[in-house]
């Protein structure tokens, strides 16, 4: 027999619930061990011969109705249980079950469940998920996309189930299955650190703004006129994953690697306090309405300067390896010259985009500055005004023109500090 390492049992992020289309379930509930629940499972290998009851010697398990493989012998002559599965190779599978061991004679055997191909007499090539508890464990896979047919004319994929290694007496038991599919989907893996609200003494960004009656629970984007493709917009969150830890909506950007100009997906995502990107529902990494592949990968905010990709990077589906895209590191790679402020070690957006017309400008025509005074009412200059705004610079939730920590000196050390007629542009094609 052939086999692919089997995972570690590792505790994993939960597994996204959008567009899933249940295609197996088993619970082994309406038949014995040893005739199975229902049609469809292959027993190949050691024949099962059960015995009931408890247990009272070696070699004797405690059966019911949840499914066990049989006592193994040794030399290890390991059965393998297979029930086919329709393939598609461009859906993710999942499974989740759950699994135990019985051990009699103290040695270390694990169950073992996983996808994989089957031939009766060629082999089999599978991975999954494994247990060696005694106890019921619940496990569940990250969504994959699975290989196709290894070669073996005849193959069939499908859900394997295994015991292994050799241990005479030994047991593995299997409950409460299900395969589900879901769609194949770019993932966005990274992180990405804002200038406005960044804190140096403990590198991660204060997320005042969560707590904001007027913080908006679905993203504000589409409003403020960002075009929305492949999916995106109209995301929405709650005040629960908010107060999580999480910072501000963020805008994620999948653009043509022929042409950095042209949009191909977008999706409005939430960054934590620590920098990394999540899915409004703040469970998971940020998906795209499109399947993997090659793109430029942009990141905006409504008041910093936006930022991408010097080159198109790989971006996975949920179950493949690709590029983790650390905006905030300096080794990421960014499109144009200084595209990113250096803060100490790390690299954050720009703030200072009151107007969102991707430049900073202090003073002269449709500057940002003007935009913080209106916003304060425009004649005293000490005002403030609290809320969910653009011209807040700092993201404090205060828009302060004068005093400590007000967001006109933001501005203008973003823009050189010295000469008020200075500009900065968004380095975005």
């Amino acid at each position: 027999m052939m086999y692919r390492t089997l995972l570690p049992l590792l505790f994993i992020l939960p597994i996204p619930t959008f567009a899933q289309t249940v295609i197996f379930t088993e619970d082994f509930d309406s038949g014995t061990a040893a005739s199975l629940a229902t049609a469809g499972w292959t027993w190949t290998g050691n024949a099962p011969i059960f015995t009931n009851g408890d247990q009272t010697s070696f070699g004797v398990g405690k059966e019911s109705k949840d499914l066990s493989t049989p006592p193994l012998p040794n030399p290890w002559d390991t059965p393998i249980l297979f029930h086919p599965l329709p393939y598609d190779p461009v859906v993710l599978y999942t499974f989740s079950a759950s699994l135990r061991v019985d051990n009699p004679l103290g040695t270390t055997v694990a169950a073992n469940i996983g996808f994989g191909w089957f031939h009766p007499t060629n082999g089999l090539s599978f991975g999954g998920q494994s247990t060696s508890s005694e106890t019921w464990i619940y496990v569940t896979d990250l969504p994959y996309l699975q290989s196709g047919n290894p070669g073996y004319p005849g193959a069939q994929f499908g859900l394997i189930l295994a015991i292994n290694p050799s241990a005479t007496g030994a047991h593995a038991y299997f409950d409460n299955i299900v395969v589900t599919t879901q769609p194949n989907l770019a993932m966005f893996m990274g992180r990405v650190f804002l200038e406005g609200p960044y804190q140096t003494l403990n590198g991660q960004m204060s997320n005042a703004l969560a707590s904001l009656p007027t913080f908006p629970l679905t993203e504000s984007f589409t409003a403020l006129g960002y075009p929305q493709v492949g999916g995106g917009g109209g995301e929405t969150t709650t005040a629960a994953v908010m107060a999580a830890g999480f910072v501000d909506w963020i805008r994620l950007e999948l653009r043509s690697p022929n042409d950095p100009t042209v949009l191909v997906a977008t999706r409005q995502a939430l960054v934590a306090k620590n920098g990394t990107v999540y899915a409004a529902d703040g469970q998971w990494h940020a998906f795209f309405g499109v399947g993997p592949g090659n793109y430029y990968v942009a990141v905006r905010h409504r008041d910093h300067l936006g930022v991408m990709s010097a080159a198109p990077v790989y971006i996975p589906n949920a179950g493949a390896g690709g590029m983790y895209n650390d905006f905030a590191s300096a080794s990421y790679a960014t499109w144009g010259t200084n595209a990113r402020k250096t803060i100490g070690s790390v690299r954050a957006l720009w703030a200072g985009d009151a107007n969102g017309d991707g430049t900073l400008k202090y003073a002269g025509s449709n500057n940002d500055r003007d935009r913080i005074l209106v916003a304060i009412g425009g004649s005293v200059p000490t005002a403030t005004v609290s809320g969910y705004r653009r011209e807040d610079l700092n993201m404090d939730g205060i828009v302060k023109y004068a005093g400590s920590g007000n967001d006109r000196d933001l501005l203008l050390s973003n823009i050189g500090g010295s000469t008020p007629t200075n500009t900065r542009t968004q380095q975005l094609p």
